[in-house]
């Protein structure tokens, strides 16, 4: 009964359905149950998602008590049934006080329903769900600022922040050790312009892979001239040891002044078929109308084997960050500080990091861990990452002084900084 009432409670509700259930010869009617007395409400109606639709409510309701658990989370409805419910990722005694509910409009239900599974109990991970799914998630994100009531002290013990500390400071030194303090480098040439014609992107999709995962190579070629063009692109992938993987060639017909993304078949890796090692990734970009070679790009992955660990800087040793310390985003009043929705404030001259330690995110972290253990390591994790958040917007500042800040070059720090991160969940493991 309860499980019926929290299932079909919209259409009970909105068009006088009844349901009857017959336990032990005994005919018994649902009712939607009544819920708690509702404390802070939140409603947000008819807004856009990307260009396929729009929601048409998205209601939030934290209570004064709690409710019961077959209401909790976010009810996903569909078709005037709840297809599931959005967990609520939070303190328990938050959490448990939350329930809420999100309908669509015609074109956004529709979509939804080409990704529902069978059994109506969810959905694939396609791009109505995945864009549903996110805006949900951070409109409670929000929600959730807003009723959390502020602690006296966020309690993280000292030895994990100095681990978090030396992580970063170690990543920084062996992957960009430009951002250490010390005596300053002069400046490297300024680079040469790029190509007008030249290949945008070229990279994978990890640089580590196991038997039985799937390289996905993201591609753009790229024309600024005023011209159309006539262009060739070979792209091979190979171990080291000269063995071929992979090979193809495509004839690109550019108009002027656009990109175009090149759409490279998924490479899968076998075991038994597939040497480990080292393997690289080459582009070639040629003028069809002349027969020259215009452009390169490489990258290099691993099969069933570690990446080999940089070597360290010649600043290694100096400090990119000194320390880690917290604040809240909410006042006592319970209203928001400006840096409240920021994981992070930007790092001090003197190398501190002050992490918002009320953000959801980091809510979210403590709460879900299964174990101390498991909770040290990904409080770790967290504080790393906005470290290299931190060396990310550094960079950029140093390629922007140095005149080196372009589209490209901005790919290339990212991908560093994901390196780094790749990296640093490697040595917490």
């Amino acid at each position: 009964m309860k499980y019926i009432s929290a299932t079909w409670w919209e259409i009970i509700r909105n068009w006088n359905a009844e349901f009857i259930i017959n336990f032990d010869g005994v005919d018994r009617q649902v009712t939607v149950l009544e819920l708690p007395r509702v404390k802070k409400e939140k409603i947000f109606t008819n807004e856009r998602i990307s260009n396929i639709g729009k929601i048409r409510n998205l209601v939030l309701r934290y209570c004064e008590d709690e409710v019961p658990k077959e209401w909790r989370g976010v009810s996903v409805q569909r078709g005037g049934m709840s297809l599931l419910r959005l967990p609520i990722v939070a303190e328990e005694s938050i959490k448990n006080k939350i329930y809420g509910y999100c309908n669509f409009d015609d074109s956004l239900e529709m979509e939804l329903k080409k990704c529902e599974f069978p059994n109506h109990f969810g959905f694939r991970p396609k791009k109505a769900w995945n864009h549903v799914r996110e805006y949900i998630r951070h409109k409670v994100d929000n929600f959730l600022l807003e009723i959390t009531p502020k602690k006296e002290k966020i309690e993280v013990a000292a030895d994990i922040l100095e681990k978090a500390v030396k992580l970063v400071n170690n990543l920084v030194g062996e992957y960009t050790p430009e951002l250490l303090s010390g005596p300053k480098l002069p400046p490297p040439p300024p680079p040469s312009p790029p190509s007008p014609v030249r290949i945008g992107v070229f990279r994978p999709n990890q640089r580590k892979f196991e038997y039985n995962e799937t390289l996905l190579i993201d591609c753009e070629v790229i024309n600024e001239t005023e011209e159309n063009r006539s262009l060739s692109l070979r792209i091979v992938v190979k171990h080291k040891d000269g063995i071929e993987k992979y090979k193809s060639k495509y004839n690109l017909d550019i108009a002027a002044k656009t990109r175009k993304k090149i759409d490279i078949p998924l490479i899968d890796f076998s075991e038994g078929e597939d040497r480990p090692g080292e393997y690289r990734g080459k582009a070639t970009l040629s003028d069809r109308s002349i027969n020259g070679e215009i452009h390169k790009r490489e990258f290099t992955f691993y099969l069933h084997e570690e990446p080999p660990v940089p070597p360290p800087g010649p600043a290694r040793g100096k400090a990119f960050i000194t320390a880690f310390q917290f604040l809240r985003g909410k006042k006592p009043d319970g209203s928001m500080q400006y840096f409240a929705k920021w994981k992070n404030l930007p790092i001090t001259d003197k190398g501190v990091i002050w992490v918002v330690g009320d953000h959801p995110d980091f809510i979210r972290v403590r709460e879900v861990a299964a174990s101390k253990r498991v909770r040290n390591r990904e409080i770790l994790l967290y504080c790393a990452r906005c470290g290299i958040d931190e060396a990310f917007g550094k960079l950029l500042e140093l390629r922007y002084a140095d005149n080196r800040l372009d589209p490209d070059e901005i790919k290339r720090v990212k991908n560093i900084c994901d390196e780094m991160i790749y990296e640093g969940v490697v040595r917490t493991a």
